[in-house]
């Protein structure tokens, strides 16, 4: 019998400090929602103060979009000065190869277009002989998709240096 009540004890004793745990952890109350009651003057506030940040918030997405199409075009004109100095470097100089290579990679690009760019080969030496440096610059010039006032073109430029594989025939 004594074994029974220390054990009762034990189990008694955890229910009232499992108890007290559950008070303080328990959710509280949510007070009801009750309605405001406003003067007529403060009615239009919220659109008020909405325009007020409205302009800032189209400035703030549409200047991302903008750095966002920056970003890419830049990619895309790198990707293509690289890809032409390549082509390039294995026709040995010719820049026909060049020219087909950085076409293909700015048609591919997103907003970027062949079109808009130029494109320049240039060997050290004419004929190109083998290891001779080949350089590629590609100049492109497009316009902003966002209209935001004083930024309607941008303009990106890249070079690309590349070693002659071989005498250009």
């Amino acid at each position: 019998m004594p074994q029974y009540n220390k054990e009762m004890r034990e189990v008694a004793y955890i229910a009232v400090q499992w108890e007290k745990l559950w008070t303080r952890l328990r959710p509280r109350r949510v007070l009801a929602m009750v309605p405001v009651r406003r003067n007529r003057r403060e009615h239009g506030q919220a659109l008020v103060e909405f325009l007020i940040v409205l302009p800032v918030l189209l400035l703030l997405i549409l200047g991302l979009v903008a750095i966002g199409q920056l970003l890419l075009a830049n990619y895309t004109v790198n990707q293509a000065a690289r890809a032409a100095a390549h082509q390039a470097a294995i026709a040995g100089g010719a820049p026909d190869a060049a020219y087909l290579a950085a076409e293909n990679v700015l048609n591919a690009g997103v907003g970027t277009s062949y079109r808009e760019a130029t494109i320049s080969v240039a060997c050290e030496r004419t004929p190109c002989r083998r290891y001779d440096a080949i350089t590629v610059q590609v100049a492109y010039a497009g316009a902003f998709w966002t209209p935001l006032p004083g930024f309607e073109r941008f303009s990106v430029n890249a070079s690309a240096t590349r070693a002659a594989e071989r005498d250009q025939q």
